[in-house]
């Protein structure tokens, strides 16, 4: 085993940095190319724990009638920019873009079924705001909405919490577990918005990232495919939308139960033409296929 010792470490490049849903520490040490990664505990139970109880929150919402939804926010700043152009040969290209400090902070939830509902706000985002959310979810809808979110502070306020009970017939709210925002399937909106769309636009100050912002966020809506297929993704899939194994197996049943009461019905009204004296049609070997699967 190789001892890695502070000493030794030292000098060297720095750590490599690590996006913030996850909580680990790398070494990296140049001469044996030894690379260890340690993760936090909750990071190690984060699966288990999902996979333990979110099935038993779908077939909760498979009895009520309820749809399930995730939710998160982010913020999109003026001067966020990335992407690449086309140039001439030898000259490095210019783009123009704003220096002005300016955000949008967005509310957003999607479903498996490929739903996206939003919201922009210009302020920063606390309970007041998160609540007139919740009253636009619940606006038109028949039927219950079990929203998934993360642990940020105006999720969890009092005010929050009585305006969910006071509608508790309405709207139910859940909390996904700390350090594992990878879990949630609205974070990947952001990747759509932020960083295949607007960071990519030469944005001239607020108003035109407003305007920019509804464009690709309505675009996002009408392409239900792509909001589906955040629910696939490895970190994700737990949450895609399956009929429970009973349905399906109970639906197959009844399906094959009265395939089989047609078809023998249909062989017997033959069987007696056949073994009739004026049978004319010849043997019951010339039958289809899906008639002779039947015949004892």
């Amino acid at each position: 085993m190789l001892s890695l010792s502070p000493r030794r470490l030292a000098g060297h490049a720095p750590t490599p940095s690590w996006p913030s849903s996850v909580s680990a520490i790398a070494i990296h040490h140049p001469r044996w190319r030894f690379f260890a990664l340690f993760t936090d505990y909750a990071q190690l139970s984060d699966a288990i724990h999902i996979h333990e109880t979110f099935p038993k929150l779908q077939r909760f919402a498979s009895k009520v009638g309820a749809d399930i939804g995730f939710q998160d926010d982010a913020a999109v700043d003026l001067r966020e920019h990335s992407g690449k152009t086309w140039g001439a040969c030898g000259v490095r290209p210019q783009v123009v873009v704003s220096a002005q400090r300016g955000r949008r902070n967005v509310l957003s939830l999607v479903t498996a079924q490929g739903e996206l509902t939003y919201h922009v706000t210009d302020g920063r985002i606390a309970s007041k705001k998160y609540i007139e959310f919740l009253k636009q979810l619940m606006k038109g809808r028949q039927r219950l909405l079990i929203v998934i979110a993360d642990r940020a502070s105006f999720h969890r306020s009092r005010q929050v919490r009585i305006f969910v009970g006071r509608h508790r017939r309405q709207i139910r709210l859940h909390y996904l577990l700390t350090y594992s925002p990878e879990r949630n399937p609205d974070e990947h909106v952001w990747e759509e918005i932020k960083d295949k769309k607007l960071r990519r636009q030469p944005t001239k100050n607020k108003r035109d990232l407003r305007k920019r912002l509804h464009v690709a966020l309505q675009s996002l809506q009408h392409r239900i495919e792509r909001v589906i297929s955040f629910f696939h993704l490895p970190e994700t899939e737990y949450a895609a939308q399956y009929e429970c194994l009973d349905t399906i197996l109970s639906g197959y049943s009844s399906a094959f139960t009265f395939a089989n009461v047609v078809l023998t019905r249909k062989y017997s009204a033959l069987k007696q033409a056949f073994l009739s004296p004026d049978c004319r049609c010849g043997p019951p070997f010339l039958l289809s296929a899906e008639l002779r699967c039947c015949m004892p």
